[in-house]
């Protein structure tokens, strides 16, 4: 069986090629938002991944909350394929991998920005035009509070992480510490 990423994949590429010449920042931020109320909602959740519930019963309960968040028909019906195929477990995913290819088609990166505490709107936008030349390509920041952190940045994008957090600076500090004792 295919894992749930290969899945996710091929759903994705499918909803990507259907919406050519479409609106496709529109879908997403719509597929995001329903995929935020089912992470968010322990209830929809269980009954949404639970065996007990049929795909007919699922998309019942569904058809109301699309009906409520007023999300594009495109939208509607591609959830309705995905409960019908009894894939709608893997809509997170999904998500993650369409947003990759709505970036990749804008010539655009996702980056996670992590901070002890939120950061000002002019200081993120100060830190996305240090890491877009950096990296030479547009980056679409997600933020994360991360109270490990104590103070500083860490920015994670392609792959890469830069650490400019105090924990890092006391953790290194701590290795030093520990080789100069050796």
């Amino acid at each position: 069986m295919a894992s749930p990423r290969v899945i996710a994949s091929r759903y994705s590429k499918a909803l990507f090629g259907f919406l050519e010449t479409g609106p496709k920042k529109e879908i997403l931020d719509s597929l995001d938002g329903l995929e935020k109320l089912i992470r968010d909602s322990s209830e929809l959740k269980t009954i949404l991944e639970s065996p007990a519930f049929t795909p007919k019963e699922k998309w019942e309960i569904l058809k109301e909350v699309l009906a409520l968040m007023k999300l594009p028909s495109s939208v509607v019906e591609f959830v309705r394929v995905l409960v019908d195929a009894k894939r709608i477990e893997v809509l997170a995913e999904i998500v993650s991998d369409f947003r990759e290819r709505v970036l990749k088609e804008e010539g655009a990166v996702e980056g996670l920005v992590e901070t002890a505490s939120p950061l000002s709107e002019s200081d993120l936008e100060g830190l996305r035009k240090i890491v877009e030349t950096l990296f030479r390509k547009k980056v679409v920041f997600k933020s994360r509070i991360n109270p490990k952190l104590i103070a500083g940045v860490r920015v994670h994008v392609m792959g890469k992480t830069l650490d400019t957090s105090l924990e890092s600076s006391l953790q290194a500090m701590h290795r030093k510490l520990l080789q100069a004792e050796a």
